[in-house]
Protein backbone atom coordinates (compact mmCIF):
# COMPACT_ATOMS: atom_id res chain seq x y z
CA UNK A 1 0.00 0.00 0.00
CA UNK A 2 1.17 3.14 -1.30
CA UNK A 3 2.03 5.77 2.28
CA UNK A 4 -0.32 9.00 1.92
CA UNK A 5 1.49 12.28 1.60
CA UNK A 6 1.85 15.04 3.39
CA UNK A 7 -0.29 17.76 2.59
CA UNK A 8 -0.43 21.35 3.86
CA UNK A 9 -3.59 22.46 6.01
CA UNK A 10 -2.80 25.97 5.20
CA UNK A 11 -3.06 25.56 0.61
CA UNK A 12 -3.68 21.95 0.76
CA UNK A 13 -0.86 21.60 -1.44
CA UNK A 14 0.80 17.86 -1.64
CA UNK A 15 4.71 17.66 -0.41
CA UNK A 16 6.55 14.51 -1.33
CA UNK A 17 7.77 12.42 1.71
CA UNK A 18 11.20 13.56 2.14
CA UNK A 19 9.67 17.11 2.65
CA UNK A 20 8.78 15.52 6.18
CA UNK A 21 12.38 17.02 7.13
CA UNK A 22 11.73 20.00 10.05
CA UNK A 23 14.06 22.05 8.08
CA UNK A 24 12.07 21.57 4.48
CA UNK A 25 9.01 22.01 6.40
CA UNK A 26 10.09 25.26 8.17
CA UNK A 27 10.98 26.88 4.11
CA UNK A 28 7.95 26.04 2.80
CA UNK A 29 6.06 27.90 5.45
CA UNK A 30 8.77 30.78 5.30
CA UNK A 31 8.18 30.45 1.85
CA UNK A 32 5.13 29.58 0.84
CA UNK A 33 3.07 31.48 3.88
CA UNK A 34 5.33 34.36 5.32
CA UNK A 35 2.40 36.23 7.28
CA UNK A 36 1.90 32.53 9.34
CA UNK A 37 5.33 32.43 10.57
CA UNK A 38 5.11 33.94 13.81
CA UNK A 39 1.37 32.10 14.47
CA UNK A 40 1.17 29.55 17.54
CA UNK A 41 0.86 25.96 17.31
CA UNK A 42 -2.89 26.39 18.46
CA UNK A 43 -3.28 27.98 15.17
CA UNK A 44 -2.18 25.07 13.15
CA UNK A 45 -4.19 22.60 15.13
CA UNK A 46 -7.34 24.95 14.37
CA UNK A 47 -6.64 24.66 10.26
CA UNK A 48 -5.98 20.74 11.07
CA UNK A 49 -9.92 20.36 12.30
CA UNK A 50 -11.09 22.25 9.94
CA UNK A 51 -9.22 20.63 6.98
CA UNK A 52 -10.31 17.02 8.24
CA UNK A 53 -13.80 17.87 8.50
CA UNK A 54 -13.45 19.35 4.86
CA UNK A 55 -12.91 15.94 3.59
CA UNK A 56 -15.16 14.12 5.43
CA UNK A 57 -17.68 16.71 4.00
CA UNK A 58 -16.53 16.28 0.46
CA UNK A 59 -16.42 12.34 1.37
CA UNK A 60 -20.15 12.56 2.42
CA UNK A 61 -21.36 14.62 -0.52
CA UNK A 62 -19.85 12.31 -3.19
CA UNK A 63 -21.36 9.32 -1.36
CA UNK A 64 -25.21 11.23 -1.98
CA UNK A 65 -24.00 12.11 -5.01
CA UNK A 66 -23.50 8.29 -6.32
CA UNK A 67 -26.52 6.99 -4.09
CA UNK A 68 -28.76 9.52 -5.52
CA UNK A 69 -27.28 8.46 -9.36
CA UNK A 70 -28.25 5.13 -8.40
CA UNK A 71 -31.81 6.10 -7.29
CA UNK A 72 -32.43 7.99 -10.48
CA UNK A 73 -31.81 4.97 -12.23
CA UNK A 74 -34.44 2.64 -9.70
CA UNK A 75 -37.02 5.39 -10.10
CA UNK A 76 -36.55 5.68 -13.82
CA UNK A 77 -36.82 1.91 -13.90
CA UNK A 78 -40.00 2.34 -12.06
CA UNK A 79 -41.55 5.24 -14.44
CA UNK A 80 -40.69 2.87 -17.23
CA UNK A 81 -42.42 -0.60 -15.85
CA UNK A 82 -45.56 1.44 -14.67
CA UNK A 83 -45.56 3.09 -18.58
CA UNK A 84 -46.18 6.42 -16.73
CA UNK A 85 -44.88 9.86 -18.44
CA UNK A 86 -41.20 10.62 -17.49
CA UNK A 87 -42.70 13.81 -15.66
CA UNK A 88 -44.28 11.83 -12.95
CA UNK A 89 -40.54 11.47 -11.20
CA UNK A 90 -40.35 15.13 -10.43
CA UNK A 91 -44.10 16.28 -10.16
CA UNK A 92 -45.49 12.69 -7.72
CA UNK A 93 -42.23 11.02 -6.81
CA UNK A 94 -39.91 13.16 -5.50
CA UNK A 95 -42.64 15.36 -3.85
CA UNK A 96 -44.06 12.60 -2.55
CA UNK A 97 -40.94 11.02 -0.84
CA UNK A 98 -40.50 14.62 0.52
CA UNK A 99 -43.52 14.27 2.45
CA UNK A 100 -43.14 10.94 3.49
CA UNK A 101 -39.59 11.67 4.49
CA UNK A 102 -40.98 15.20 6.53
CA UNK A 103 -43.36 13.32 8.74
CA UNK A 104 -41.49 10.38 9.20
CA UNK A 105 -37.61 11.51 9.70
CA UNK A 106 -35.83 14.57 10.17
CA UNK A 107 -35.08 17.60 7.91
CA UNK A 108 -31.52 15.87 6.68
CA UNK A 109 -33.33 12.98 5.19
CA UNK A 110 -35.76 15.77 3.03
CA UNK A 111 -32.64 17.57 1.82
CA UNK A 112 -31.13 14.34 0.70
CA UNK A 113 -33.89 12.91 -1.03
CA UNK A 114 -34.29 16.88 -3.46
CA UNK A 115 -30.69 16.03 -4.50
CA UNK A 116 -32.02 13.09 -6.61
CA UNK A 117 -31.92 14.05 -10.53
CA UNK A 118 -35.81 12.92 -11.94
CA UNK A 119 -36.44 15.74 -14.54
CA UNK A 120 -38.43 14.73 -17.88
CA UNK A 121 -34.85 14.87 -19.76
CA UNK A 122 -33.06 12.83 -17.39
CA UNK A 123 -35.54 10.05 -16.93
CA UNK A 124 -35.68 9.72 -20.67
CA UNK A 125 -31.90 9.35 -20.94
CA UNK A 126 -31.91 6.89 -17.64
CA UNK A 127 -34.63 4.91 -20.10
CA UNK A 128 -32.95 4.96 -22.84
CA UNK A 129 -28.99 3.89 -21.45
CA UNK A 130 -31.23 0.80 -19.11
CA UNK A 131 -32.79 -0.15 -22.71
CA UNK A 132 -29.77 -0.40 -24.48
CA UNK A 133 -28.04 -2.39 -21.96
CA UNK A 134 -31.07 -5.08 -22.09
CA UNK A 135 -30.26 -5.49 -25.45
CA UNK A 136 -26.64 -5.62 -25.31
CA UNK A 137 -26.78 -8.45 -22.85
CA UNK A 138 -29.38 -10.27 -25.14
CA UNK A 139 -26.87 -9.47 -28.02
CA UNK A 140 -24.05 -11.30 -25.87
CA UNK A 141 -25.57 -14.47 -25.21
CA UNK A 142 -26.89 -14.84 -28.79
CA UNK A 143 -23.55 -14.39 -30.30
CA UNK A 144 -22.07 -16.62 -28.08
CA UNK A 145 -24.91 -19.64 -29.02
CA UNK A 146 -25.07 -17.95 -32.08
CA UNK A 147 -29.16 -19.24 -32.58
CA UNK A 148 -31.93 -17.38 -32.42
CA UNK A 149 -36.48 -17.20 -33.59
CA UNK A 150 -37.68 -14.20 -34.01
CA UNK A 151 -41.68 -13.02 -34.00
CA UNK A 152 -42.63 -10.04 -35.75
CA UNK A 153 -45.52 -8.06 -36.51
CA UNK A 154 -47.14 -4.56 -37.66
CA UNK A 155 -49.70 -2.33 -36.45
CA UNK A 156 -50.34 1.33 -36.52
CA UNK A 157 -50.44 3.24 -33.38
CA UNK A 158 -52.63 6.45 -32.57
CA UNK A 159 -50.65 8.98 -34.45
CA UNK A 160 -50.83 6.89 -36.95
CA UNK A 161 -47.14 5.28 -37.19
CA UNK A 162 -46.63 2.39 -38.13
CA UNK A 163 -44.94 0.06 -35.84
CA UNK A 164 -42.48 -2.93 -36.15
CA UNK A 165 -42.30 -5.04 -33.14
CA UNK A 166 -40.00 -7.81 -32.72
CA UNK A 167 -39.38 -10.45 -30.18
CA UNK A 168 -36.46 -13.21 -29.92
CA UNK A 169 -36.07 -16.02 -28.27
CA UNK A 170 -32.62 -17.43 -27.87
CA UNK A 171 -30.94 -20.17 -25.44
CA UNK A 172 -29.51 -18.53 -22.29
CA UNK A 173 -27.80 -21.10 -20.09
CA UNK A 174 -28.53 -19.02 -16.88
CA UNK A 175 -32.16 -19.07 -17.43
CA UNK A 176 -34.43 -21.64 -15.43
CA UNK A 177 -36.04 -22.92 -18.71
CA UNK A 178 -33.12 -22.65 -20.84
CA UNK A 179 -34.63 -20.70 -23.19
CA UNK A 180 -35.48 -16.77 -22.90
CA UNK A 181 -37.94 -14.65 -25.06
CA UNK A 182 -37.40 -11.17 -25.13
CA UNK A 183 -38.61 -7.85 -27.01
CA UNK A 184 -35.84 -7.05 -29.39
CA UNK A 185 -36.77 -3.69 -30.63
CA UNK A 186 -40.05 -1.39 -31.64
CA UNK A 187 -39.24 0.50 -34.92
CA UNK A 188 -41.23 2.73 -36.76
CA UNK A 189 -41.94 2.20 -40.96
CA UNK A 190 -41.24 5.86 -41.82
CA UNK A 191 -42.90 4.63 -45.62
CA UNK A 192 -45.05 1.81 -46.64
CA UNK A 193 -44.84 -1.24 -45.27
CA UNK A 194 -43.75 -3.05 -47.77
CA UNK A 195 -41.81 -6.82 -47.59
CA UNK A 196 -38.54 -4.24 -48.30
CA UNK A 197 -38.71 -1.93 -45.76
CA UNK A 198 -39.72 -4.06 -42.99
CA UNK A 199 -36.67 -6.44 -43.80
CA UNK A 200 -34.80 -2.84 -43.90
CA UNK A 201 -35.29 -2.46 -40.92
CA UNK A 202 -34.89 -5.77 -39.62
CA UNK A 203 -31.43 -6.06 -41.70
CA UNK A 204 -30.26 -3.36 -39.91
CA UNK A 205 -30.72 -4.52 -36.44
CA UNK A 206 -29.17 -7.65 -36.66
CA UNK A 207 -26.19 -6.15 -38.20
CA UNK A 208 -25.79 -3.40 -36.18
CA UNK A 209 -25.96 -5.44 -32.80
CA UNK A 210 -23.44 -8.19 -33.98
CA UNK A 211 -26.38 -10.94 -35.58
CA UNK A 212 -26.37 -12.92 -38.41
CA UNK A 213 -29.42 -14.20 -40.37
CA UNK A 214 -27.03 -17.46 -40.46
CA UNK A 215 -28.10 -17.96 -37.09
CA UNK A 216 -31.42 -17.93 -37.41
CA UNK A 217 -33.54 -20.87 -37.24
CA UNK A 218 -37.05 -19.53 -37.65
CA UNK A 219 -39.70 -16.59 -38.09
CA UNK A 220 -43.08 -16.64 -36.91
CA UNK A 221 -45.77 -13.93 -38.55
CA UNK A 222 -49.44 -13.05 -39.09
CA UNK A 223 -50.55 -14.20 -42.11
CA UNK A 224 -50.31 -10.65 -44.18
CA UNK A 225 -49.17 -10.58 -47.51
CA UNK A 226 -46.47 -7.79 -46.86
CA UNK A 227 -45.07 -11.22 -44.88
CA UNK A 228 -46.01 -14.55 -46.50
CA UNK A 229 -45.99 -13.31 -50.33
CA UNK A 230 -43.92 -15.91 -52.04
CA UNK A 231 -42.96 -13.30 -54.67
CA UNK A 232 -42.79 -9.67 -53.01
CA UNK A 233 -43.08 -10.70 -49.50
CA UNK A 234 -41.10 -10.87 -46.03
CA UNK A 235 -41.32 -14.64 -46.42
CA UNK A 236 -39.22 -14.31 -49.79
CA UNK A 237 -36.70 -11.51 -49.08
CA UNK A 238 -35.39 -13.23 -45.81
CA UNK A 239 -34.94 -16.58 -47.15
CA UNK A 240 -32.57 -15.02 -50.34
CA UNK A 241 -30.39 -14.17 -46.98
CA UNK A 242 -30.96 -17.92 -45.44
CA UNK A 243 -33.11 -20.58 -47.40
CA UNK A 244 -33.19 -22.81 -44.15
CA UNK A 245 -35.00 -20.15 -42.02
CA UNK A 246 -38.14 -21.80 -41.42
CA UNK A 247 -41.27 -19.80 -41.95
CA UNK A 248 -44.34 -20.07 -39.01
CA UNK A 249 -48.19 -18.32 -39.66
CA UNK A 250 -49.27 -17.34 -36.03
CA UNK A 251 -50.91 -20.46 -35.25
CA UNK A 252 -53.69 -18.40 -32.98
CA UNK A 253 -54.18 -16.36 -36.13
CA UNK A 254 -54.82 -19.00 -38.49
CA UNK A 255 -57.21 -20.65 -35.16
CA UNK A 256 -59.53 -17.18 -35.60
CA UNK A 257 -59.45 -17.74 -39.44
CA UNK A 258 -60.30 -21.09 -39.39
CA UNK A 259 -63.23 -19.93 -36.68
CA UNK A 260 -64.67 -16.84 -38.25
CA UNK A 261 -66.41 -18.37 -41.33
CA UNK A 262 -70.27 -19.08 -40.58
CA UNK A 263 -72.83 -20.68 -42.52
CA UNK A 264 -75.86 -17.91 -44.02
CA UNK A 265 -78.12 -18.96 -41.40
CA UNK A 266 -75.41 -18.80 -38.15
CA UNK A 267 -74.17 -15.50 -39.96
CA UNK A 268 -77.83 -13.99 -39.72
CA UNK A 269 -77.92 -14.50 -36.29
CA UNK A 270 -74.63 -13.05 -35.59
CA UNK A 271 -74.93 -9.89 -37.20
CA UNK A 272 -78.78 -9.40 -35.98
CA UNK A 273 -77.23 -9.54 -32.25
CA UNK A 274 -74.84 -6.76 -33.21
CA UNK A 275 -77.50 -4.59 -33.91
CA UNK A 276 -79.09 -4.89 -30.91
CA UNK A 277 -76.49 -4.21 -29.37
CA UNK A 278 -75.30 -1.38 -31.45
CA UNK A 279 -79.09 0.10 -30.46
CA UNK A 280 -78.73 -0.41 -27.26
CA UNK A 281 -74.88 0.12 -26.34
CA UNK A 282 -73.95 2.49 -28.68
CA UNK A 283 -76.88 4.98 -27.62
CA UNK A 284 -76.30 7.17 -24.41
CA UNK A 285 -80.05 7.43 -23.62
CA UNK A 286 -80.76 3.80 -24.54
CA UNK A 287 -77.38 2.57 -22.35
CA UNK A 288 -78.46 4.48 -19.76
CA UNK A 289 -82.33 3.28 -20.08
CA UNK A 290 -81.28 -0.07 -20.40
CA UNK A 291 -79.10 0.05 -16.99
CA UNK A 292 -81.94 1.40 -14.95
CA UNK A 293 -84.49 -1.54 -16.18
CA UNK A 294 -81.30 -4.33 -15.44
CA UNK A 295 -81.16 -3.06 -12.23
CA UNK A 296 -84.90 -3.08 -11.65
CA UNK A 297 -84.90 -6.46 -12.41
CA UNK A 298 -82.08 -7.39 -10.31
CA UNK A 299 -80.13 -8.50 -13.43
CA UNK A 300 -76.58 -10.22 -12.65
CA UNK A 301 -75.44 -7.94 -15.76
CA UNK A 302 -76.66 -3.95 -16.29
CA UNK A 303 -74.68 -3.81 -19.53
CA UNK A 304 -74.03 -5.05 -22.84
CA UNK A 305 -70.61 -5.43 -24.51
CA UNK A 306 -70.30 -4.07 -28.04
CA UNK A 307 -68.76 -6.31 -30.66
CA UNK A 308 -64.70 -5.89 -31.80
CA UNK A 309 -63.47 -7.48 -35.03
CA UNK A 310 -60.43 -7.59 -34.26
CA UNK A 311 -60.53 -8.58 -31.12
CA UNK A 312 -59.95 -12.70 -30.52
CA UNK A 313 -62.44 -13.35 -27.67
CA UNK A 314 -64.71 -10.58 -28.65
CA UNK A 315 -68.02 -12.77 -30.41
CA UNK A 316 -68.30 -15.33 -27.76
CA UNK A 317 -68.54 -12.63 -25.02
CA UNK A 318 -70.76 -10.31 -27.03
CA UNK A 319 -73.29 -13.01 -27.16
CA UNK A 320 -72.69 -14.55 -24.19
CA UNK A 321 -73.88 -11.21 -22.03
CA UNK A 322 -76.98 -10.79 -24.92
CA UNK A 323 -77.90 -14.75 -24.08
CA UNK A 324 -78.24 -14.08 -20.07
CA UNK A 325 -79.86 -11.06 -20.64
CA UNK A 326 -82.22 -11.91 -23.16
CA UNK A 327 -84.98 -11.47 -20.86
CA UNK A 328 -84.61 -7.38 -20.20
CA UNK A 329 -83.49 -7.19 -24.18
CA UNK A 330 -86.72 -8.25 -25.17
CA UNK A 331 -88.62 -5.93 -22.85
CA UNK A 332 -86.83 -3.04 -23.44
CA UNK A 333 -86.97 -3.41 -27.32
CA UNK A 334 -90.70 -4.06 -26.81
CA UNK A 335 -90.51 -0.90 -24.61
CA UNK A 336 -89.10 1.11 -27.63
CA UNK A 337 -90.98 -0.52 -30.32
CA UNK A 338 -88.23 -2.20 -31.86
CA UNK A 339 -88.64 -4.46 -34.90
CA UNK A 340 -85.70 -6.28 -33.37
CA UNK A 341 -88.29 -7.54 -30.55
CA UNK A 342 -89.57 -10.42 -32.62
CA UNK A 343 -86.44 -12.76 -32.30
CA UNK A 344 -86.30 -12.81 -28.75
CA UNK A 345 -90.08 -14.67 -29.38
CA UNK A 346 -88.78 -16.95 -31.70
CA UNK A 347 -87.56 -20.42 -29.93
CA UNK A 348 -85.60 -21.15 -33.00
CA UNK A 349 -83.90 -17.68 -33.44
CA UNK A 350 -82.70 -18.09 -29.58
CA UNK A 351 -81.82 -21.83 -29.76
CA UNK A 352 -79.43 -20.99 -32.49
CA UNK A 353 -78.01 -17.96 -30.11
CA UNK A 354 -77.61 -20.34 -27.82
CA UNK A 355 -75.31 -23.12 -30.07
CA UNK A 356 -73.25 -19.43 -31.26
CA UNK A 357 -72.36 -18.86 -27.70
CA UNK A 358 -71.36 -22.86 -26.82
CA UNK A 359 -69.64 -23.26 -30.07
CA UNK A 360 -67.87 -19.55 -29.78
CA UNK A 361 -66.98 -20.53 -25.81
CA UNK A 362 -64.89 -23.73 -26.79
CA UNK A 363 -63.36 -21.46 -29.25
CA UNK A 364 -62.14 -19.02 -26.92
CA UNK A 365 -61.16 -21.60 -24.79
CA UNK A 366 -58.65 -23.16 -27.32
CA UNK A 367 -58.03 -19.67 -28.55
CA UNK A 368 -56.63 -19.05 -24.72
CA UNK A 369 -54.22 -22.04 -24.56
CA UNK A 370 -52.77 -21.03 -27.70
CA UNK A 371 -51.50 -17.93 -25.75
CA UNK A 372 -48.94 -17.57 -23.24
CA UNK A 373 -45.15 -17.10 -23.19
CA UNK A 374 -42.62 -19.48 -23.49
CA UNK A 375 -45.03 -21.92 -25.23
CA UNK A 376 -44.04 -24.30 -27.35
CA UNK A 377 -44.98 -25.95 -31.19
CA UNK A 378 -45.16 -29.59 -29.46
CA UNK A 379 -48.01 -28.13 -26.69
CA UNK A 380 -49.58 -26.12 -29.54
CA UNK A 381 -50.38 -28.20 -31.73
CA UNK A 382 -51.35 -31.05 -29.79
CA UNK A 383 -54.03 -28.52 -28.17
CA UNK A 384 -55.13 -27.72 -31.83
CA UNK A 385 -55.27 -31.58 -33.06
CA UNK A 386 -57.62 -32.19 -29.91
CA UNK A 387 -60.08 -29.60 -30.68
CA UNK A 388 -60.17 -31.32 -34.14
CA UNK A 389 -61.05 -34.64 -32.16
CA UNK A 390 -63.39 -32.30 -30.70
CA UNK A 391 -65.21 -31.67 -33.73
CA UNK A 392 -65.93 -34.84 -34.91
CA UNK A 393 -67.32 -35.92 -31.47
CA UNK A 394 -69.15 -33.01 -31.35
CA UNK A 395 -70.25 -33.81 -35.24
CA UNK A 396 -71.63 -37.25 -34.34
CA UNK A 397 -73.48 -36.44 -31.13
CA UNK A 398 -75.48 -34.06 -32.85
CA UNK A 399 -76.23 -36.39 -36.16
CA UNK A 400 -77.55 -38.50 -33.18
CA UNK A 401 -79.44 -36.18 -31.22
CA UNK A 402 -77.43 -35.64 -28.29
CA UNK A 403 -76.64 -32.03 -27.84
CA UNK A 404 -74.89 -32.62 -23.96
CA UNK A 405 -71.17 -30.97 -25.31
CA UNK A 406 -73.52 -27.74 -25.79
CA UNK A 407 -74.74 -26.71 -22.13
CA UNK A 408 -76.49 -22.95 -22.82
CA UNK A 409 -78.56 -24.84 -25.54
CA UNK A 410 -79.16 -27.72 -23.58
CA UNK A 411 -80.22 -25.36 -20.62
CA UNK A 412 -82.17 -23.23 -22.85
CA UNK A 413 -84.58 -26.55 -24.42
CA UNK A 414 -84.65 -28.25 -20.53
CA UNK A 415 -86.09 -24.55 -19.34
CA UNK A 416 -88.73 -23.63 -21.88
CA UNK A 417 -89.47 -27.60 -22.57
CA UNK A 418 -88.57 -27.77 -26.38
CA UNK A 419 -87.68 -30.40 -28.97
CA UNK A 420 -85.19 -29.44 -31.53
CA UNK A 421 -86.33 -29.54 -34.91
CA UNK A 422 -84.39 -30.99 -37.69
CA UNK A 423 -83.51 -27.90 -39.26
CA UNK A 424 -81.45 -26.70 -35.90
CA UNK A 425 -80.18 -30.16 -35.79
CA UNK A 426 -79.20 -29.88 -39.56
CA UNK A 427 -77.78 -25.49 -39.28
CA UNK A 428 -75.37 -27.15 -36.42
CA UNK A 429 -74.36 -30.54 -38.10
CA UNK A 430 -73.63 -28.42 -41.27
CA UNK A 431 -71.91 -25.84 -39.40
CA UNK A 432 -69.36 -28.70 -37.65
CA UNK A 433 -68.65 -29.63 -40.80
CA UNK A 434 -67.63 -27.13 -42.63
CA UNK A 435 -65.11 -25.85 -39.10
CA UNK A 436 -63.81 -29.11 -39.91
CA UNK A 437 -62.49 -28.81 -42.93
CA UNK A 438 -62.02 -25.21 -42.22
CA UNK A 439 -59.33 -26.25 -39.24
CA UNK A 440 -58.03 -28.86 -42.10
CA UNK A 441 -57.22 -26.35 -44.63
CA UNK A 442 -55.58 -23.80 -42.00
CA UNK A 443 -54.19 -26.59 -40.00
CA UNK A 444 -53.21 -29.70 -42.80
CA UNK A 445 -52.13 -33.01 -41.09
CA UNK A 446 -48.26 -32.66 -40.49
CA UNK A 447 -45.87 -35.41 -41.98
CA UNK A 448 -46.47 -37.79 -39.49
CA UNK A 449 -43.04 -39.17 -40.18
CA UNK A 450 -41.77 -35.93 -39.71
CA UNK A 451 -43.07 -35.11 -36.96
CA UNK A 452 -42.50 -38.65 -34.82
CA UNK A 453 -38.71 -37.32 -35.15
CA UNK A 454 -39.05 -34.50 -33.10
CA UNK A 455 -41.33 -36.24 -30.33
CA UNK A 456 -38.19 -37.27 -28.01
CA UNK A 457 -37.66 -33.79 -26.81
CA UNK A 458 -41.29 -34.22 -25.04
CA UNK A 459 -41.07 -37.74 -24.13
CA UNK A 460 -37.56 -38.84 -23.74
CA UNK A 461 -38.04 -42.17 -22.04
CA UNK A 462 -40.28 -43.26 -24.81
CA UNK A 463 -38.07 -46.51 -26.56
CA UNK A 464 -40.33 -45.53 -29.54
CA UNK A 465 -39.80 -41.97 -29.61
CA UNK A 466 -36.17 -42.89 -28.92
CA UNK A 467 -36.10 -45.35 -31.63
CA UNK A 468 -37.83 -42.82 -34.92
CA UNK A 469 -35.61 -39.66 -33.40
CA UNK A 470 -33.82 -37.95 -36.32
CA UNK A 471 -30.78 -37.26 -34.48
CA UNK A 472 -27.47 -38.58 -35.19
CA UNK A 473 -26.29 -42.31 -33.70
CA UNK A 474 -23.92 -40.28 -31.04
CA UNK A 475 -26.98 -38.27 -30.06
CA UNK A 476 -29.18 -41.24 -30.02
CA UNK A 477 -26.36 -42.90 -27.81
CA UNK A 478 -26.60 -40.11 -25.47
CA UNK A 479 -30.97 -40.37 -25.30
CA UNK A 480 -30.37 -44.32 -24.70
CA UNK A 481 -28.53 -43.32 -21.76
CA UNK A 482 -30.54 -40.28 -20.70
CA UNK A 483 -34.02 -42.79 -20.76
CA UNK A 484 -32.66 -44.97 -18.20
CA UNK A 485 -31.77 -42.10 -15.90
CA UNK A 486 -34.39 -42.80 -12.85
CA UNK A 487 -32.89 -39.60 -11.40
CA UNK A 488 -34.46 -37.27 -14.57
CA UNK A 489 -38.32 -37.33 -14.26
CA UNK A 490 -40.04 -35.02 -16.92
CA UNK A 491 -42.73 -33.66 -14.15
CA UNK A 492 -42.45 -30.08 -14.95
CA UNK A 493 -42.32 -28.21 -18.00
CA UNK A 494 -40.45 -29.23 -21.22
CA UNK A 495 -37.93 -26.79 -21.37
CA UNK A 496 -36.95 -26.50 -17.67
CA UNK A 497 -36.17 -30.45 -18.25
CA UNK A 498 -33.60 -29.63 -20.30
CA UNK A 499 -32.02 -27.37 -18.80
CA UNK A 500 -31.34 -29.44 -15.69
CA UNK A 501 -29.16 -31.43 -18.22
CA UNK A 502 -27.33 -29.14 -19.59
CA UNK A 503 -23.92 -30.27 -17.68
CA UNK A 504 -24.59 -34.32 -18.02
CA UNK A 505 -26.32 -34.08 -21.38
CA UNK A 506 -25.27 -30.72 -22.81
CA UNK A 507 -24.92 -32.08 -26.57
CA UNK A 508 -28.78 -33.87 -26.73
CA UNK A 509 -30.05 -30.40 -24.67
CA UNK A 510 -28.78 -28.58 -27.43
CA UNK A 511 -30.39 -30.27 -30.14
CA UNK A 512 -33.60 -30.32 -28.42
CA UNK A 513 -33.70 -26.88 -27.29
CA UNK A 514 -33.29 -26.25 -31.21
CA UNK A 515 -36.61 -27.77 -31.05
CA UNK A 516 -38.21 -25.63 -29.00
CA UNK A 517 -36.89 -22.22 -30.04
CA UNK A 518 -39.53 -21.73 -32.51
CA UNK A 519 -42.34 -19.05 -31.75
CA UNK A 520 -45.83 -20.92 -32.56
CA UNK A 521 -47.11 -17.38 -32.39
CA UNK A 522 -47.12 -13.84 -32.56
CA UNK A 523 -48.84 -13.31 -28.54
CA UNK A 524 -46.26 -11.46 -27.71
CA UNK A 525 -46.13 -9.31 -30.32
CA UNK A 526 -50.05 -8.33 -29.48
CA UNK A 527 -49.25 -8.41 -25.87
CA UNK A 528 -46.76 -5.48 -26.95
CA UNK A 529 -49.03 -3.58 -28.78
CA UNK A 530 -51.49 -3.10 -26.20
CA UNK A 531 -48.82 -1.78 -24.36
CA UNK A 532 -48.23 0.89 -26.71
CA UNK A 533 -51.42 2.12 -26.97
CA UNK A 534 -51.26 2.62 -23.24
CA UNK A 535 -47.61 4.49 -23.63
CA UNK A 536 -48.50 5.87 -26.84
CA UNK A 537 -51.57 7.93 -26.00
CA UNK A 538 -53.53 11.54 -27.11
CA UNK A 539 -50.88 13.42 -24.13
CA UNK A 540 -47.81 11.36 -25.55
CA UNK A 541 -48.86 11.36 -28.94
CA UNK A 542 -44.95 12.34 -30.23
CA UNK A 543 -43.37 9.74 -27.96
CA UNK A 544 -40.84 7.64 -29.82
CA UNK A 545 -41.83 4.47 -27.77
CA UNK A 546 -39.08 1.54 -28.46
CA UNK A 547 -36.79 2.58 -25.01
CA UNK A 548 -39.98 2.69 -22.81
CA UNK A 549 -41.64 -0.19 -24.38
CA UNK A 550 -38.45 -2.51 -24.37
CA UNK A 551 -38.19 -1.73 -20.45
CA UNK A 552 -42.23 -2.45 -19.65
CA UNK A 553 -42.10 -5.53 -21.59
CA UNK A 554 -38.94 -7.08 -20.62
CA UNK A 555 -37.78 -9.75 -17.86
CA UNK A 556 -34.59 -8.80 -17.97
CA UNK A 557 -32.93 -6.43 -15.42
CA UNK A 558 -30.64 -3.95 -16.58
CA UNK A 559 -27.16 -3.68 -14.93
CA UNK A 560 -27.87 -0.54 -12.67
CA UNK A 561 -24.33 -0.84 -11.00
CA UNK A 562 -22.85 -0.44 -14.27
CA UNK A 563 -24.27 2.09 -15.50
CA UNK A 564 -23.75 4.18 -12.71
CA UNK A 565 -19.91 3.10 -12.68
CA UNK A 566 -19.94 4.19 -16.04
CA UNK A 567 -21.09 7.97 -15.26
CA UNK A 568 -20.42 11.14 -13.53
CA UNK A 569 -22.62 11.52 -10.59
CA UNK A 570 -24.39 15.12 -10.13
CA UNK A 571 -26.56 15.84 -7.70
CA UNK A 572 -29.47 17.72 -8.72
CA UNK A 573 -29.83 21.82 -7.78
Amino acid sequence: MVPPLPVCVICCEKLSNHCMKPSLLKRHLHTKHPELKDKTLDFFQRKLEIFNNSCISMQTFTKISLKSLQTSFEIAHLVAKSKKPHTIAENLIIPAAVKIAEIMFDKKEVDIIKTIPCSNDTIKRRITDMAEDIIKQVNEKIIFKKQFALQLDESTDISNCAQLIVFIRYIDDNNVQGIQEQIYCCKEVNTRTTAEAIFNLLNVQIETNGLSWKWCVSVCTDGAASMFGRKSGLKSRIQCVNPSIKWDHCIIHREVLAAKQLNEDLNSILQISVKIVNLIKARSLNSRLFKVLCLDMGSEFTTLLLHTEIRWLSRGKVLNRLLKLKAEVAIFLREIKSDYAQYFENEIWICKLAYLCDIFDKHNELNLQLQGANSNIFRTRDKVNAFKKKILFWKKNVLSGNFTSFSQLIDFVQENEITLSESIKNTIATHLTNLELNFEQYFPSMDEEEYNKKLWVIDPFNDKFIEQAGISDILKEKLMELSVDTTLKMEEDVSVFWQKTKNEYSELRSAALTELLPFPSTYLCEVSFSVLTELKNKRRNRLCPENDIILACSNIKPRIDILVAAKQAHCSH
